[in-house]
């Protein structure tokens, strides 16, 4: 009997005339013989012949074991194979960057990454995660990457290499993928995400754990917001846009973005202390408020957050100056048409001017804060304000209306308010 899979030669048989049971015996023998070929016939095309959607649907699982075991520290040799050099150095690299996250409670999405061979599957992946222990921050952007999964011998689906340099041109490239060589910094109530390439005991990280450290979690009794901050140290806005994509100023040293904190290192190293903590409390503030100022306008949130810098800047000796603002009270500042505006910076393009509502915004939330409610009446006033915005801002009216009615007294005797405490406070 040839054996499986041998070609099958034709030969002349003699004219032999076989009893009905002899045939019937030789019949069973070549049955049973086709039929153990066939088994291992069918076996292959069980393990290599699978559609590429079923292909990708087989290699989920690993996929996602695999990635949890990154994050959670734990031996990943059950779910990779061992392929070329090259595929084992991807693996490598990427478990030595994943696993320097201090992601908790992975989120994992999928989509297929088309692949010829009927033997592997591509796969794309979206992660996103909390970081650090309890208090966990809001969860963070890790990017996408794309993982080659193959099918060995025995027909288990394993994790063969990292193909995310390989397809880049398909993924979007944001979030932590985007700068793999930053340095993390976790502490109490923050997560420093260092991006600027600088040496590890660089000024800036250490102070920007310190800083939100000791302040978070009193603005976070005082506002309810987040517990834990991450804050981005950025080496210019170029690179802060392909962490978390947006439009950024050109100005600022630091803003408050989508849950996170982008600080432009660059700029924001030479205030020195206590300047740059003051911009931390600043950013910090924004980052508790940033549900309660969705629909308020650009005065109340950056008075607030002017008001908390300040604050915190008296405590170490230093302080704003109210020069300025005050000269700008008496030539007839116009308060009210600052407190119309919704656009970043109230659409200003001169830095004084633009310095001189920052300082008029913290005046009239600070008169707010000390004679007519504190937070109560702060909530009262953006509450109020949701809604209200038009495409050109909010109506004069609708500030008019808004003032009144949250804190029983007219703009006008507030702003008279916020006038006479510059003009005593100041030189």
């Amino acid at each position: 009997m040839p054996p499986c899979g041998s070609p099958v030669r034709r030969h002349a048989l003699p004219d032999l005339s076989l009893s009905g049971r002899l045939a019937r015996v030789l019949l069973a023998v070549l049955t049973t013989s086709a039929l153990g070929c066939t088994g291992a016939a069918t076996r292959v095309v069980e393990r290599t012949q699978l559609d590429p959607d079923q292909r990708y649907q087989r290699a989920l699982p690993v996929v996602s074991a695999y990635l949890r075991a990154i994050t959670d520290h734990r031996a990943t040799g059950r779910y990779t194979e061992s392929g070329t050099a090259w595929e084992r150095r991807s693996l490598a690299r990427l478990e030595r960057w994943l696993g320097g996250v201090p992601a908790r409670d992975l989120r994992i999405e999928t989509t297929s990454l088309r692949r010829d061979d009927p033997r592997t599957a591509g796969v794309i992946v979206s992660l996103a995660a909390p970081l650090a222990p309890d208090p966990p921050t809001a969860e963070v952007n890790i990017g996408q990457l794309a993982l080659l999964v193959r099918q060995d011998n025995d027909g288990r689906w394993r994790v063969a290499a990292d193909l995310t340099s390989q397809v880049s041109r398909l993924l979007r490239g944001d979030g932590l993928e985007a700068v793999r060589d930053a340095r993390f910094m976790v502490g109490s109530s923050s997560v420093v995400i260092d991006a600027t390439g600088r040496e590890p005991d660089s000024f800036s990280s250490g102070l920007a754990r310190r800083v939100t450290d000791d302040v978070l979690p009193g603005l976070s009794r005082r506002y309810r917001g987040p517990r834990r901050a991450v804050i981005y140290l950025t080496t210019d806005w170029k690179q802060a846009a392909r962490i978390v994509p947006g439009d950024y100023p050109n100005e600022p040293t630091g803003v408050t973005f989508k849950g996170v904190v982008m600080l432009n290192d660059a700029q924001w190293r030479y205030w020195g202390d206590p300047g740059a903590q003051g911009v931390i409390v600043h950013e910090l503030t924004h980052l508790e408020t940033e549900r309660l100022m969705a629909g308020a306008p650009t005065s109340l949130a950056e008075g607030l957050a002017q008001y908390e810098q300040d604050r915190y800047l008296h405590r170490h000796q230093s302080g704003m100056p109210l020069a300025a603002i005050g000269r700008a009270y008496r030539r007839g500042f116009p308060t009210a048409e600052r407190w119309r505006s919704a656009d970043v910076e109230w659409g200003l393009r001169s830095l004084p001017a633009i310095q001189l509502s920052y300082d008029d915004a913290e005046a009239m939330v600070r008169t707010v804060l000390v004679r007519h409610g504190g937070i109560a009446a702060l909530r009262r006033l953006a509450t109020g304000f949701a809604g209200r915005q038009t495409s050109s801002g909010y109506s004069l009216d609708a500030v008019r209306a808004v003032f009144r009615s949250a804190l029983g007294v007219p703009l006008l005797q507030v702003e008279r308010e916020a006038h006479a405490w510059v003009w005593g406070a100041g030189p």
